[in-house]
């Protein structure tokens, strides 16, 4: 099984290209298997990826910053068939998909032959003789033997759906007079709003080099943090800031980054009302995945001041919500926001252990970084990652606050 692409537009305009490995990397990165020029830049470098996994090639956005189109409509995960054009940014480079080659061994028969279950089988392997007539009578019995079973098994299966649905009732009627675990005593709306004014949308640009130093190209990323003191001090992930240290094709091959800009948006505000920020402190290792940047402090600044670094207090099935910017910039586009507005998503604690909170809370590209809170609206963890890449969407990880704290200056 192949993969086949026409490039539709730029420069390689015209062009077939076949790629036979089970997993495509496209982009503007030399590395790329689907490489396109460094002038289409509507195209990110790292954009997605396309996979081959025995039943045919999936498309995955890997966060661009201009999102994936597949035959006109943005995808994010989207199983691809031939003849399908695939846009990479609005406006950017076009190819048309389509597959060649064997796609593999012949699927088994859905049903597996049977014999017959009134045939008599002699010991030589041979079939019985059947007679080609029944006898009337004989077929008369037949028939009241069906008639009789047909309605005893009949009257069987209404007394099994008669107690099923007598079950169910009972069921239903103690789910909905039980509490529920995670909104009792969880007020959502009071945690947004004495929450979410602290919770800012940040940019980071960036540009890279290889090892020698030469230039490659300028990127960015987006993701979330908070304010946690009137000093203007801003948790947030390691990984945002430092994107290159993360990037399985980055490392690879040896490439290095600069921080050029950090822009941050408070809440509610416009993106042009942006203020500039600046890196202040980096947790000692990547595994750790923290930063701290720091703003200037203004007239009436909003700062998280309800804090849980006892990690023993949490458990499994505990409550909690998390506030932040899923898919960044994106999300703003496709609700035509005018200001940076988070998004705040529910669940429970999964796990505790010592250096990581494991939620089954809704997370996406541009959440990380963001506050997790208790029932009680104290921060407990920073929204680190997700195992979206791995088909897990209800697994993410918390870095506990308290270690987050640590690097605040005093």
């Amino acid at each position: 099984m192949r993969a086949v692409f026409t490039h539709l537009t730029g420069i390689r305009r015209g062009e077939r290209q076949v790629l036979a490995e089970p997993q495509i990397t496209v982009g503007r990165a030399p590395a790329s298997l689907l490489a396109f020029p460094p002038g289409d830049t509507r195209a990110s470098a790292h954009h997605a990826e396309i996979t081959y996994d025995g039943a045919g090639y999936v498309v995955r956005d890997t966060g661009s910053t201009n999102g994936t189109f597949v035959n006109g409509r943005r995808v994010y995960s989207f199983r691809l068939k031939s003849g399908d054009v695939l846009e990479f940014g609005t406006g950017g480079p076009k190819v048309q998909f389509d597959v060649e080659g064997d796609p593999g061994p012949d699927l088994p028969p859905t049903v597996a032959p049977t014999q017959g279950l009134d045939s008599a089988i002699p010991g030589n392997g041979s079939r019985a003789p059947q007679s080609k007539e029944f006898g009337r009578t004989t077929v008369r019995l037949m028939i009241d033997r069906a008639v009789k079973k047909t309605s005893t098994q009949f009257k069987v299966l209404v007394a099994v759906l008669s107690v099923l649905v007598v079950s169910l009732v009972v069921v239903v009627g103690y789910l909905a007079m039980r509490p529920s675990p995670v909104s009792q005593g969880f007020d959502f709306r009071a945690i947004a709003s004495e929450n979410q004014a602290a919770v800012v949308f940040l940019y980071v640009r960036f540009s890279l080099t290889d090892e020698n130093g030469t230039p490659i190209e300028e990127d960015a990323a987006t993701g979330s943090g908070f304010v946690v003191s009137p000093d203007g001090y801003i948790v947030t992930n390691r990984h945002v800031l430092q994107l290159w240290e993360y990037d399985e094709n980055w490392v690879r091959n040896r490439y290095k980054g600069v921080i050029r800009e950090i822009k941050v948006v408070f809440a509610d505000r416009s993106p042009d009302a942006a203020i500039p920020g600046e890196l202040v402190r980096l947790s000692d290792s990547i595994d750790t995945d923290l930063a701290i940047l720091r703003v200037k402090p203004f007239e009436k600044m909003p700062y998280l001041r309800n804090f849980n670094t006892d990690i023993s207090t949490l458990g499994q099935g505990d409550p909690v919500a998390v506030i932040g910017y899923p898919l960044g910039k994106d999300l703003f586009t496709f609700t035509q926001a005018k200001t940076a507005e988070t998004s705040l998503s529910t669940g429970v604690i999964s796990k505790v252990a010592a250096k990581k909170i494991q939620l089954d809370a809704s997370a996406n590209n541009g959440n990380s970084g963001g506050p997790v809170f208790d029932r009680n609206g104290n921060v407990i963890a920073v929204l680190t990652q997700g195992l979206a890449s791995m088909n897990a969407q209800n697994i993410n990880f918390g870095t506990p606050i308290g270690q987050a704290l640590e690097l605040v200056p005093k």
